[in-house]
């Protein structure tokens, strides 16, 4: 029979008094803080040790425990790392792929701090990092550097761009490892903004010059100082800014350079009007050539220019071998003759013609030493004739063929001057020198005093070739326009009617039907012939393989401003 006053031990325990129940509570509490106090002491351990998706020596060394770094990497290539650092993430991924850094030549990644931002490459061990879109900042770097290359002209061809090109389309044919793939594009970024960057800086030289010795700038003052802050601006980036930032701020400064050019343009050819509006054409003429400083194309400026940069004459321009060219300006002049002039032929009638280009024009007939000096040897026809020979006198019994090629020897020895025969239209302007009577002299009648032609009815006829330059010249300054021996000039001969009026010259074939009959035109008279057939207005003509002692040339060529 059991004892109702005995209890059971938990009974007992229970019974033992309120305090005993309290202090068992109170350490059950306790066990649970210091339990959460263990979990976030080892929360805290983990989040240092992973140092937000960057493992470090420092990390690990101030974790608790005695972990190793192999179960730390571990543990973190578990977990998606945040992004590393631009310059973290490459200077990796070189390290990682040496041996394709070293096929990039010259231009791969060496300098991290210039990456553009681009997809994080991750360790080999297995770590990620996020991932940055680069695809649209190659694409426009490409166009941008397309862009600027296309519009400065700029031919370079840089050998380690292409071979990178070559080597990221090849990597993507072939499906290679992203990290692969993604070295290459920052190499290839890196280097066409490099290479973009240096072209806007030579451009930016270019525009700095012409203010520094053509005080460009005050012809669009407050566009200068745009350009100005923002190439400032450019410079001033650090280059952590990546070169996509930099190469953005460049073309920014690229396009306010263009403004400036453009406005200056603007203002200039205005300025230059009311200088012509003002009867100032010196002014003018100084305006426009420095509107050809911006845009050495430039048709206004040009048309200008050619018509009045120079008087008939004035300018003198030496070609190689020392042969000695004065300037004729474009503009419009009156070729032909009157009626009534004595011995007139009915094809020479007066007309109008328009040269929209200057030309220059050799002051004498081509000497035989200026042909020795360029061809080496004489012409075939003087090689058989041992007389009229000597350095001063006029090369002479030279074919058409044989004084075009001339020419062109001539040209070879020139930097940017092509030599040619003058077209008939500017031999006569030449000749004439704005007169309009037979001879340039202002008179209908020449003398033995005044030219080297034939006169029947005197006895002081020199019947052969003087050395050049033996008679006064014309108000151009060119010597022997009339007489001593005839010149080639570039055309064939054709009725004026069929050359047209702007810059004639006949270059397609003569007017007979048959070919063989068709002739090239000679200007000026000679020593054998009467004064007349001397005459500035008079035409002749022979096939372009005569060649006779009476034949000789002088050279032009298109001025160039």
């Amino acid at each position: 029979m059991s004892n109702p006053n005995k209890k059971s031990v938990l009974m007992d325990l229970s019974d033992a008094g309120g305090s005993n129940e309290n202090q068992r509570t109170i350490s059950v509490v306790w066990l649970c803080l210091g339990a959460l106090l263990l979990f976030a002491a080892g929360l805290y351990a983990f989040l240092s040790i992973s140092g937000q998706g960057e493992i470090t020596e420092t990390s690990l060394e101030q974790s608790k425990g005695a972990q190793s770094v192999e179960p730390a990497v571990s543990l973190a290539s578990e977990v998606v790392a945040a992004p590393l650092s631009v310059e973290t993430a490459v200077a990796e991924a070189q390290a990682e792929s040496s041996d394709l850094s070293e096929s990039l030549e010259s231009k791969s990644v060496n300098d991290a701090s210039e990456m553009v931002p681009l997809m994080q490459v991750g360790q080999a061990q297995g770590r990620h990092v996020a991932e940055v879109d680069t695809a649209t900042h190659l694409s426009e770097i490409e166009a941008i550097t397309e862009q600027i290359a296309a519009e400065l002209a700029s031919t370079t061809s840089d050998h380690a761009i292409e071979a990178l090109a070559f080597q990221l389309e090849e990597a993507r044919a072939l499906n290679s490892d992203q990290s692969s793939i993604l070295m290459l594009e920052t190499a290839y970024a890196q280097a066409l903004s490099k290479q973009g960057i240096e072209s806007i800086r030579r451009d930016f030289a270019r525009l700095d010059k012409l203010a520094q010795e053509h005080a460009m700038q005050n012809y669009a003052t407050l566009e200068w100082r745009q350009y100005l802050e923002q190439v400032e601006h450019a410079e001033g980036l650090a280059t952590e800014a990546g070169p996509y930032a930099m190469l953005k701020a460049y073309r920014q400064a690229y396009e306010l350079g263009k403004q400036f050019e453009q406005v200056s343009l603007k203002n200039l050819s205005a300025l230059a009007q009311r200088a012509m509006s003002q009867s100032e054409p010196a002014r003018a003429v100084e305006l426009y050539q420095k509107l050809r400083l911006l845009d050495s194309d430039n048709a206004e400026a040009l048309s200008y220019l050619h018509q009045h940069a120079y008087a008939a004459g004035e300018r003198v321009h030496v070609a190689p071998f020392g042969i000695r060219m004065r300037m004729v300006p474009a503009g419009n002049y009156t070729i032909g003759t009157p009626e009534l002039e004595f011995q007139r032929d009915a094809d020479e009638y007066l007309h109008s013609v328009t040269l929209t280009r200057a030309y220059y024009i050799a002051e004498t007939e081509l000497t035989q030493g200026q042909w020795m000096a360029v061809m080496g040897e004489l012409p075939q026809q003087m090689r058989n004739d041992a007389s009229a020979r000597g350095d001063t006198l006029p090369v002479h019994s030279v074919t058409w063929t044989e004084a075009v090629n001339f020419c062109e020897q001539l040209s070879a020895h020139s930097d940017s001057m092509q030599y040619r025969l003058p077209s008939e239209a500017e031999w006569e302007i030449a000749c004439r020198a704005n007169q309009q009577a037979a001879y340039n002299t202002g008179s209908n009648q020449l003398s033995l005093q005044q030219a080297n032609v034939f006169d029947p009815q005197s006895p002081r006829n020199h019947d052969q070739a003087l050395p050049v330059a033996s008679y006064q010249p014309n108000d151009w300054g060119l010597y022997d326009m009339h007489g001593n021996v005839w010149e080639w000039c570039h055309d064939w001969l054709a009725d004026y009617s069929q050359l047209g009026p702007v810059d004639p010259m006949n270059v397609e074939g003569g007017n007979a039907a048959d070919e063989n009959l068709r002739t090239k035109v000679l200007r000026g008279g000679s020593y054998y012939d009467e004064a007349p057939l001397s005459r500035s207005g008079n035409r002749w003509s022979y096939a372009p393989s005569v060649a006779t002692q009476y034949i000789g040339f002088r050279i032009a060529s298109t001025a160039q401003f």
